[in-house]
């Protein structure tokens, strides 16, 4: 009795210990296994959406002017804009995603103890042998289990419990007394729920939302990065604009005071001074129109690069670093080279529309094999020892 009993707990103890090797595999794997469930330590949005004090702008401001390069606006921006920090959640939530599409395939490992003890006064003398000695009995019971389910509709499971029961009764004839049971089943779904395409359909989905996401995420920091650089050249154009438009404006003022020259020696008829006059007032309602316009670009460009509630606070003047230049050789692509950089931006737009047809597709591939008939096969086994 006492070696068959021994064979079966060994033959238990192996089975339990195989079937979760692969759970044990990683170092501190219950560690790890605990850390998916707790929050991130770090919020991906604090570095962007921390609100920016004006001191450190004023710092940087050495007589009323804040110098600024393209390269600054940029970099500020992509610091600072609030479009960066909700642009970016999109891939983030992408991926949590793909990580809890993979739960329901991960192992479970499940341990419970339970201890019972019950003391009733004793209703014949076969009960415990002793007189009024109230019956009392302690039963314990252990068990360990382990199961999974796999992409291709397999579910395992292994499961092994003992019994132990002890009393105060004198015609008990092992005291205490164990009692073992183990469970293994295998279960295999034939049509519906059937492999890996219908299983892992959720899996694949998310993987290409991450890739369209992050597709999404890298265009629409391009266009924020070429609205920046726009708006820095828009920026710099009013500004020699407003230089051409006083040059326009004194050379009216000389042409007037010629005109009103000529008018007093009498070579010259008085409309041509009204004529000239006329002039120099249009010059000046362009001259206030363009700082008018660059003013406003100005507050455009400082609320790019800075997350306070008004752009305003910073009251410097934008002082511009870089300035247009005359196109190089370097400026212009040759066609050798255009052709193919066309070709990789053509083939990302492709990309994102091949991963949105795909996973159009793979949303609709398992409706066929979902409206199929139930029809497992299962194996189960119980074994009992005492």
């Amino acid at each position: 009795m006492v070696l068959p009993m021994k064979k079966q707990v060994f033959t238990a103890g192996l089975l339990v210990a195989l079937f979760t090797a692969t759970a044990t595999a990683q170092s501190n794997w219950v560690e790890q296994f605990l850390n998916r469930y707790k929050a991130p330590k770090v919020n991906p949005a604090a570095p962007a959406t921390e609100q920016v004090a004006d001191e450190p702008w004023q710092k940087m401001v050495p007589e009323g002017a804040l110098p600024m390069s393209l390269n600054d606006v940029i970099r500020l921006m992509l610091a600072n804009s609030l479009d960066v920090t909700v642009n970016r959640f999109s891939p983030l939530v992408n991926r949590y995603l793909l990580e809890t599409m993979g739960r329901p395939f991960e192992p479970k490992l499940d341990v419970s103890a339970q201890a019972n003890r019950n003391t009733i006064p004793p209703t014949s003398q076969l009960q415990v042998g002793q007189g009024t000695v109230p019956f009392s009995q302690l039963t314990h019971r252990y068990s360990i289990g382990y199961g999974q389910t796999f992409q291709t509709g397999t579910a395992l499971s292994v499961g092994f419990s003992v019994n132990r029961n002890s009393s105060n009764s004198l015609f008990d004839t092992f005291n205490p007394s164990y009692f073992g049971t183990i469970t293994y089943s295998i279960s295999q779904p034939l049509l519906r729920n059937y492999g890996r395409g219908v299983n892992g359909r959720q899996i694949r989905i998310a993987r290409n939302n991450v890739t369209v996401s992050e597709i999404d995420f890298e265009l629409e920091m391009i266009d924020l990065v070429t609205a920046a650089q726009n708006l820095y050249w828009d920026l710099v154009y009013q500004r020699e604009d407003i230089k051409v438009r006083k040059q326009s404006l004194e050379l009216a003022e000389k042409t007037f005071a010629a005109n009103k020259r000529q008018v007093d020696i009498g070579t010259m008829a008085g409309i041509e001074v009204l004529q000239a006059e006329s002039e120099v007032a249009q010059r000046q309602e362009q001259i206030v129109t363009a700082r008018y316009t660059a003013d406003q670009v100005q507050d455009r460009v400082k609320k790019l690069i800075t997350n306070l509630g008004d752009p305003a606070l910073i009251r410097a003047e934008l002082y511009l670093v870089d300035s247009p230049g005359r196109p190089g050789a370097s400026d212009i692509m040759p066609l050798e080279v255009a052709i193919p950089y066309a070709l990789v931006w053509a083939e990302s737009r492709q990309i994102e529309q091949d991963s949105e047809v795909r996973r159009l597709r793979r949303s609709f591939g398992g409706a066929p094999r979902r409206a199929r008939p139930i029809v497992r096969i299962q194996l189960l086994r119980l074994l009992g020892w005492f």
